[in-house]
């Protein structure tokens, strides 16, 4: 089991830098329109979905490739009467045509993946105009060798850039105007508890005890690592 069947397990639905609090807040900084067709790439549970479909009005789509987090996701959306579509994908290129779409959402996924591979699928997927909204952990300065290991152990993160190094991959993908909306340490985060979820769905029986090794793991190299470990939400357009 790794950290991401354990929030699957879980049910969490907020599990990127500042959880929901932090996906409210860019919200009021990116105008998504009614009539916009948003791609949530990694939605998990399907928690930022769904809040775009409700509060903005919008055509949403989330992907994931755990089959189980979909199916919590499509169980959030009828439990609050919505019409986001989730979709169960494969790792790799995205199903959808070029420029299917005028908002794509991307919270702490793009870093457990070939970060440039899926910039470019982003690029690709969001029409001209579009924009990208990209939450993710960052460095805060280039990682000793043995750092990165350890959070590779743990998140199977390829690599974790500086926010400049995002900025310049957003760059390279295609993407103009890139800039940051909000960033710092992550752990200038943790001591505010994540709004609650009413719709979070664990697995039945409780905690197994694969997930809490899980948890663990991940609470501790958190810990040991926060000196290193920074996040930040930037937003850039297609022209």
């Amino acid at each position: 089991m790794d950290y991401h069947d354990a929030l699957a397990a879980l049910g969490i639905g907020s599990a990127h830098p500042g959880g929901f609090r932090m996906t409210l807040a860019w919200l009021e900084e990116v105008a998504v329109q009614p009539s916009a067709d948003v791609l949530d790439v990694g939605c998990g549970t399907g928690r930022t979905a769904c809040l775009v479909a409700k509060r903005c009005g919008s055509t949403v789509t989330g992907v994931d490739i755990r089959r189980t987090m979909v199916d919590k996701a499509r169980r959030r959306n009828d439990a609050m009467g919505l019409d986001a579509r989730f979709l169960h994908v494969k790792p790799g290129r995205l199903p959808f045509p070029d420029g299917s779409f005028d908002v794509v959402i991307a919270e702490s996924v793009t870093v457990f993946n070939p970060a440039r591979r899926m910039l470019l699928e982003y690029a690709r997927v969001l029409r001209r105009g579009g924009v990208l909204v990209e939450t993710e952990m960052s460095a805060a300065a280039q990682l000793p060798p043995e750092v990165l290991q350890d959070l590779r152990a743990v998140y199977g993160a390829a690599e974790i850039p500086t926010v400049r190094g995002w900025k310049a991959l957003i760059a390279d993908a295609g993407l103009s105007g890139v800039r940051v909306l909000f960033s710092g340490p992550i752990s200038a985060l943790m001591p505010e508890p994540d709004l609650l979820d009413d719709h979070a769905e664990p697995d039945p029986g409780g905690v197994s005890a694969q997930v809490a090794k899980v948890t663990q793991a991940n609470g501790e190299l958190m810990a040991r690592y926060a000196h290193w470990l920074h996040y930040a939400v930037l937003v850039a357009h297609k022209t």
